[in-house]
């Protein structure tokens, strides 16, 4: 990953991190990924190990789009966030030509071994599915940036040493950090604002960032809680 000290992507993005006034340690450690973003993750890295060499490249032929994109991100950075050293953004830029050259590598392989139209297809599919990968990744991050609130029909109370969410037609039982969490739920912090503030009142517990994620979802689908875009006002009706 690089030649030298500094040079490679995830020193790049340890950069941007810190640029962005996190912590080298804090992103190193993952803890604040988003489980949708780790379910995509892990699901490319899965791909690539159940598939032979072929289709894996095929499937990195993304990149032939990303030079194009990483410019644009530049671009929104330094108009939307000038506060961002721009150190920071080194990542984006090297990936403004090492993306293409990374693309045209895997073109060319993947024409010179796909001979067949059985190879064709699958090299197509194998494409696709990253198109999904990334799909379903910016799809979470999208979701995290939502800001939960409880819905008006949705009461608190309060049962000996229980708290429970009155619905209409059902009671749901809070459990461990349950009441906590919904008493943040205003409209006012996003999922991932949420997830970080639970984490730095429970350092310790493990998985509590996902374990967040988790229980929002559960709380949407039973009608607990409705999601309001991130730029939406927690007034609005």
């Amino acid at each position: 990953d690089g030649r030298a000290p500094g040079e490679g992507g995830l020193e790049l993005w340890l950069a941007l991190g810190r640029a962005v006034g996190l912590d080298a340690s804090e992103v190193e450690s993952l803890d604040r990924v988003v489980p949708g973003v780790r379910v995509a993750c892990d699901r490319y890295v899965a791909f690539v190990e159940s598939n032979d060499l072929l289709a894996s490249v095929a499937s990195s032929l993304t990149e032939m789009f990303a030079g194009n994109i990483m410019a644009v991100r530049i671009a929104a950075f330094e108009k939307h966030y000038p506060w961002v050293d721009a150190d920071g953004l080194r990542y984006f830029r090297s990936r403004t030509t090492q993306a293409p050259r990374d693309a045209s590598s895997g073109l060319t392989y993947v024409i010179e071994h796909a001979v067949d139209e059985a190879d064709q297809a699958r090299c197509l599919a194998a494409l696709e599915e990253k198109c999904d990968i990334l799909w379903s990744l910016l799809d979470a991050v999208e979701q995290a940036c939502t800001k939960p609130r409880r819905v008006a029909h949705a009461m608190l109370r309060e049962e000996a040493d229980k708290t429970l969410v009155v619905l209409p037609e059902r009671a749901v039982k809070l459990g461990g950090s349950g009441r906590e969490i919904l008493d943040l739920c205003t409209g006012e912090h996003s999922r991932d604002a949420i997830a970080g503030q639970l984490l730095g009142r429970h350092p310790d517990v493990p998985g509590i960032v996902d374990d967040v994620h988790d229980f929002l979802s559960s709380m949407q689908k039973l009608g607990v809680l409705e999601m309001l875009p991130a730029n939406a006002d927690a007034t609005d009706a």
